[in-house]
């Protein structure tokens, strides 16, 4: 899991919300991570989609 939100963390440096957002993931958020995960990959699954 921390991986997953440690590749994050770089696209979004500029932004210390999303950064505050992804480090709780790492403490030990799991439902807040599975959450995350859940909604990135429907994200991904429509951007996938549109083409």
């Amino acid at each position: 899991m921390a991986t997953m939100a440690s590749s994050k963390l770089t696209s979004d440096k500029d932004n210390p919300k999303k950064l505050q957002d992804r480090l709780k993931y790492v403490r030990g958020d799991k439902e807040g991570f599975a959450n995350c995960a859940e909604v990135e990959a429907k994200r991904l699954s429509m951007h996938l989609l549109a083409f």
